[in-house]
């Protein structure tokens, strides 16, 4: 979504635009937009590595809510 009344332009989720407009307004897109689905993807050997389980939590806790939206 691209910021109002700026020549500076953020592609973003609509979740995330919104949860910063009270900061910057933000404005649609001139355009048709498709919902995408994002992942995530860690080496196996990465499993135990305690920065990369806290990378992962703190993903999985600030997702949470997209995961409830998409299955109902």
């Amino acid at each position: 979504m691209p910021l109002a009344d700026s020549a500076l332009a953020a592609i973003a989720p609509r979740s995330l635009a919104e949860a910063f407009a009270c900061i910057h307004p933000v404005c649609e897109p001139p355009y048709a937009t498709v919902r995408l689905e994002v992942r995530a993807l860690w080496h196996e050997r990465r499993r135990g590595d305690a920065s990369q389980d806290w990378l992962r939590g703190i993903l999985q806790r600030a997702t949470d809510h997209l995961r409830e939206t998409a299955t109902g």
